[in-house]
């Protein structure tokens, strides 16, 4: 049950007794069938938060959170996307019977600094963009959506957030930096994504006062 915070009130009760009862009367029908099933609910709200409104009752939630995970957003799970995105290219060449894809270090860059708003669903979305924009076998930063084609190089061109001129080296530490943050602080995700070696990255890091082993 996806989005299960947006369930109405008047629905609530039924879903309810459907899992306390095991039982249920489908649209039509003049008698109850007994059902058996494994429920997987998920939601963006506070469902915390939508208890105390009362906005969402206490005992449907407390059937339904036997177990929780709680999932990140995408922007918070930088080493994830670039394999979620490869996944989703995979996908996109077979379902289409066409040769497989891969991302240029450019546009593995431009994905790991997007904020991903959408999470999963907008990324799988940007996949489906550069694989019809992709004229080779390879996705370059140009076949992705404008708006994370042009993030990677947004903080650089911001005079908010850079005034002035900056140099090359200092532009490659802000670079390296935000792309090592991004993904947890991987290093050999980081030099993958940059298309350097690891002793070089650490060379980097150690300059920067970023390298603890």
């Amino acid at each position: 049950l996806d989005e299960i915070g947006e369930m109405s009130a008047a629905l609530q009760p039924k879903l309810l007794r459907a899992l306390q009862e095991r039982r249920i009367r489908p649209v039509g029908a003049d008698h109850e069938v007994p059902v058996d099933v494994r429920v997987i609910a998920a939601t963006h709200q506070d469902l915390g938060q939508a208890l105390r409104a009362g906005r969402f009752r206490t005992d449907l939630y407390y059937r339904l959170a036997v177990v929780l995970l709680d999932v990140p957003p995408l922007r918070a799970r930088g080493e994830d996307i670039v394999a979620m995105a490869e996944a989703f290219l995979g996908e996109i060449c077979a379902r289409d019977d066409r040769p497989l894809l891969t991302l240029s270090h450019a546009a593995t860059t431009s994905l790991v600094l997007y904020d991903w708003p959408g999470n999963v669903r907008e990324l799988k979305n940007a996949m489906e963009h550069a694989a019809a924009f992709a004229a080779g076998p390879l996705v370059h930063n140009t076949d992705l959506p404008p708006a994370i084609a042009g993030d990677a190089l947004a903080e650089a061109e911001s005079p908010a957030a850079a005034p002035g001129f900056l140099s090359l080296d200092e532009m490659e530490r802000r670079h390296i930096l935000r792309v090592f943050d991004a993904v947890g602080q991987n290093k050999s995700e980081t030099a993958r994504i940059l298309g350097i070696d690891r002793k070089t990255l650490h060379a980097k890091l150690a300059r920067y006062g970023r390298d603890q082993g």
